[in-house]
């Protein structure tokens, strides 16, 4: 993606200095030992105290041996997805480091982990698109005449008036990037989501993100649909035209105000190791305290006063630290895939689109 652009995937191999005060590195290749992992994550690690970081994260492919090496008497991981789930034939998983330099509590743990714990059974997401309002669409292009509201939808996420101009003008250019929304009966946009993707080492991972419903229109199941429509694309293009099972993350918003997680459950997504699982007492798949989202909801217990090294780190803190949330990592899996984003159900719903 174009350097003026956000992103949210970055790019494979080297360490990136992110917003909110975080240093940020995918390992470009597969990790297959302890020694490893950990030599890539004290290279994260220094990158953020030289840099003044105020949150080192290291994303990798890396072997069921080595992340039990690592377990053992090392650092605990954040997230570990199974690559089994998109059925693969390896033990592998992509897993997740992270340090804060502040505290990292997760309040919502309980309240989330109870919705995920149960099995629950949803609509098909194809059905999810009949529920469209009349005279709603859903679109996959966005053009100048979306300026305000696209801006409106993803101020929230840290997007601009500039970055929004950007976008616009050069997103269709980008092969690994998908749009998706709603628009209302007047033709404008309603609710806005993007999937943004980045291939390493035999992983062929797409981020969906940015969902965001205009305030007046919430409630009407619009983000579902237009991550309905943005998954349905996604899949469309990475595995029946171009043949590859895509790993399809997204990052959920844990904060009661903005549960984006119950978004992605009817969407198809699930929580490798916490759905249906029962007696899970510390938060699981969960990245602490990881950038702002301007969702409505209250601050965080996090204070200037209380923040450590406050003069080494203020331009860290120049993010609006108190708005810092806690995501819960979800993915859709395989078998998932093949039912509900079948040939004929992704069909169904591309045809749903309208060009305008």
């Amino acid at each position: 993606m174009a350097s003026n652009l956000i992103t949210s995937t970055g790019v494979a191999g080297s360490i990136e200095s992110r917003s909110a005060g975080r240093s940020y590195l995918t390992a470009n290749n597969q990790l297959t030992s302890g020694s490893a992992i950990i030599a890539e994550w004290n290279n994260v690690l220094q990158h953020a105290q030289e840099n003044n970081r105020r949150r080192a994260v290291l994303r990798a492919r890396a072997s069921e041996d080595a992340i039990q090496e690592v377990e053992q008497d090392g650092p605990q991981f954040a997230v570990k997805i199974p690559l089994s789930e998109l059925g693969l034939p390896t033990t592998d998983s992509l897993v997740t480091l992270e340090h804060n330099i502040h505290s990292s509590e997760v309040p919502e743990w309980e309240a989330v982990y109870d919705y995920w714990k149960k099995p629950k059974i949803y609509p098909e997401p194809v059905d999810e698109i009949n529920k469209l309002p009349t005279g709603f669409t859903l679109t996959n292009n966005f053009s100048e005449k979306d300026r305000a509201t696209l801006l409106e939808l993803w101020h929230p996420f840290g997007w601009n008036a500039a970055k929004i101009d950007a976008f616009i003008q050069t997103y269709r250019d980008n092969n690994a990037l998908w749009v998706s929304g709603v628009r209302d009966q007047n033709g404008q946009l309603a609710s806005a989501c993007m999937g943004e993707a980045l291939v390493f080492d035999g992983i062929y991972m797409v981020e969906a993100t940015e969902f965001g419903t205009r305030t007046d229109l919430r409630g009407k199941n619009l983000s579902t649909v237009a991550v309905v429509g943005l998954t349905a694309q996604i899949v469309q293009k990475a595995l029946y035209e171009e043949g590859h099972t895509p790993l399809i993350m997204a990052e959920f918003n844990m904060h009661p105000n903005s549960r984006s997680d119950v978004v992605g459950r009817k969407v198809g997504f699930t929580i490798p190791g916490v759905e249906g699982v029962e007696g899970l007492t510390d938060p699981t798949q969960v990245l602490r305290k990881n950038v702002a989202v301007l969702d409505g909801g209250g601050p965080s217990d996090l204070l200037f006063s209380q923040l450590p090294d406050k003069d080494r780190y203020r331009d860290a803190f120049r993010d609006p630290y108190r708005y810092w949330r806690n995501f819960i990592v979800g993915m859709i899996p395989k078998d998932r895939i093949d039912t509900s984003y079948s040939k004929e159900n992704t069909a169904q719903i591309l045809n749903r689109f309208s060009s305008n």
